[in-house]
């Protein structure tokens, strides 16, 4: 009975976190996009106002930026959306190593098969924070080679991703950086275990720890 309880808790508080991320979602749509796009339009406007050529770079180069911001606004919204990982972790990590490769980085690739024993919650918390470790390689970290490998041992299943990249100082205050604090959030959902190892000049590494 207390493993059904504990089932069912669980269950819950997944279904809360996929109500509240279909909400943020709506939110990021109808605030932060639509105010990137008016931003474009009154870019390119004042771009095609304006005679003077550097002033016409410049407002040329903020527009291209902020199409990023919209890329990246729409990639994360499309995220938030996307349902769990009906078919597991494993192709959800293939997927983040094969767009990080497109970006010229070298990634080795290593899945045990049993992560198929994973439950849909476990390979939610590996896919998600996957995705964010090495979103966080691709933006910041400059690294040209990474290693990412998602293992079922017998008592846990384990994910490990580092890199060849700047590093940072992992003891600073990261306070208004939500990457990592999502990743703590997922682990702890599942009852997880997150550790980050990083110095300057010394690329980072990830590892996610879930019982079984």
């Amino acid at each position: 009975m207390r493993a059904e309880v504990d089932k069912a808790n669980e269950e819950a508080k997944f279904a809360a976190l996929a109500n509240e991320r279909l909400r943020i979602a709506h939110d990021l749509h109808d605030t932060l996009i639509h105010s990137v796009v008016n931003l474009m339009a009154r870019l390119a406007l004042l771009r095609r106002e304006t005679s003077d050529g550097r002033m016409q770079q410049d407002l040329a180069d903020a527009e291209a930026e902020a199409r990023r911001g919209l890329r990246e606004a729409r990639e994360a919204v499309a995220e938030i959306r996307r349902p769990d990982f009906p078919e597991g972790c494993g192709p959800a990590l293939t997927e983040a190593a094969q767009k990080l490769r497109a970006r010229g980085v070298k990634v080795a690739l290593s899945l045990d098969d049993n992560l198929r024993l994973a439950s849909s919650q476990q390979s939610t918390a590996i896919a998600r924070v996957a995705r964010e470790a090495l979103r966080n390689i691709e933006l910041h970290s400059g690294a040209r080679n990474v290693e990412i490998s998602a293992k079922a041992g017998a008592e846990a299943f384990v994910l490990h991703i580092a890199d060849d990249g700047i590093g940072f100082d992992a003891a600073a205050d990261r306070s208004g950086h939500y990457g990592l604090v999502g990743m703590r959030e997922q682990s702890r959902l599942v009852g997880g275990d997150l550790s980050l190892v990083s110095a300057p000049g010394c690329g980072a590494a990830v590892t996610l720890t879930i019982p079984k």
